[in-house]
């Protein structure tokens, strides 16, 4: 998903060059863009020269998104990530993938 946002950051792209791009098969972006969409993170339109085409560009989300990634890439959380053995790294991203579900249930019901 993420290599999808970087590609689209220069500017919008045809679903085929950017397929291409990414090294994957029309079904498989049809169905990363579907995942991204749902995120809001980007939108697809027909081209407008040429109908049978579908332009993906980032949305304003999918901007903010990534503005956020470069944050964090150069923090130093993410250079103390660096230095775990490859297990501690996994074992990290389970507990924080646990954690974020717990907290987002919390949320939900304080809603």
């Amino acid at each position: 998903m993420i290599r999808c946002l970087f590609q689209l950051r220069t500017g919008p792209k045809t679903a085929g060059a950017l397929a291409k791009a990414l090294g994957i098969r029309a079904t498989s972006l049809t169905r990363l863009t579907q995942g991204l969409e749902a995120l809001h993170w980007t939108k697809r339109r027909s081209d407008v020269h040429d109908r049978r085409l579908v332009v993906i560009s980032l949305t304003q989300k999918g901007q903010e998104m990534l503005a956020d990634l470069d944050f964090f890439i150069h923090s130093s959380a993410a250079q103390a990530i660096a230095r775990l053995q490859p297990a501690e790294r996994q074992d990290f991203i389970h507990i924080l993938m646990r954690y974020l579900d717990y907290e987002a249930a919390i949320r939900h019901a304080c809603d």
